[in-house]
């Protein structure tokens, strides 16, 4: 092996292909985006880098810069594919995967947070991130998984303050490019003594103050979206929850809040430690 090449990571996470395939092209796929990654969390809080706050390991914003610089993406592209990156480096800084109960997954899914949501459940965060096992629900979630992370926004972005951001995993029935998952970003943000539509809302509001146009024709369109995403989301808020409260309980449970390893470019993966709860 040559001194400038890398050995490969050989990453393996039985039973859960969409892990492996979103973190392969999104996490590992580019040790630069990693080594920068480390540097911002370490470097975070000097005139370069503004601080963010402990549960966030890399905030999506900071990110959309790295995709402009470097991929040379226009904004809307780098907004989208900075999501994908900051949860991908998120996961692998915690690596927790999390399988509920099948039967407590039903109902959880099924028991919408219709009143105010559990702020302060939903912030008793465990890890940069963690990974959901969907599939004993996926018929009815309509994905397979699902990445969950907190986000502390900064400047010019689409939502500001804490911001729960989930990337879904769906099965398409072809493989597109040898790709066979389709990640799917959503954000709700999270605001104490609100609802869950209060909180889609305010990502819409958000959203329409930093430039998104909606005209009439799209406007019926995006209602009927709004209305669908506030049910997932509101689906999504007690699952989330749930978890967040068992593994407040769990004993022995390893601090994630430590940055990923770079050791000469290679990445050191800690072990996946998977949680039923």
């Amino acid at each position: 092996m040559s001194a400038t090449a890398r050995p490969p990571l050989h990453l393996e996470y039985p039973g859960t292909p969409f892990v492996e395939e979103f973190i392969g092209r999104y996490g590992t796929s580019c040790v630069k985006l990693t080594n920068w990654a480390l540097h911002c969390y370490r470097q975070r809080g000097t005139p370069a880098i503004p601080y963010w706050r402990d549960f966030c390991y890399v905030p999506v914003n900071a990110v959309v810069g790295y995709c402009q610089e470097e991929f040379g993406m226009d904004v809307t592209q780098a907004s989208l594919r900075a999501k994908y990156y900051a949860t991908a480096q998120a996961f692998l800084a915690s690596h927790l995967m999390i399988r509920l109960d099948a039967r407590e997954l039903h109902e959880a899914w099924h028991n919408p947070c219709t009143g105010v949501i559990p702020f302060h459940g939903l912030m008793n965060v465990p890890a940069f991130c963690y990974y959901v096992d969907l599939s004993p629900i996926e018929k009815e979630a309509r994905a397979c998984g699902v990445f969950v992370s907190w986000e502390d926004r900064f400047g010019m972005v689409e939502t500001s303050g804490v911001t729960l951001l989930l990337v879904g995993g769906f099965r398409s029935k072809r493989r597109t490019r040898g790709k066979r998952f389709v990640p799917v970003p959503f954000e709700i943000p999270l605001l104490e003594g609100k609802t869950v539509r209060d909180c889609i809302y305010k990502w819409l509001d958000d959203g329409l103050l930093n430039g998104a146009e909606i005209t009439a024709e799209n406007q019926e369109a995006l209602t009927h979206s709004l209305e669908a995403n506030i049910d997932d989301a509101s689906r999504f808020v007690t699952v989330v929850n749930l978890i967040n409260s068992r593994l407040a309980d769990a004993e022995g449970l390893p601090s994630f809040f430590e940055p990923l390893e770079n050791r000469s470019g290679a990445i050191a993966i800690p072990r996946c430690t998977r949680l039923s709860v």
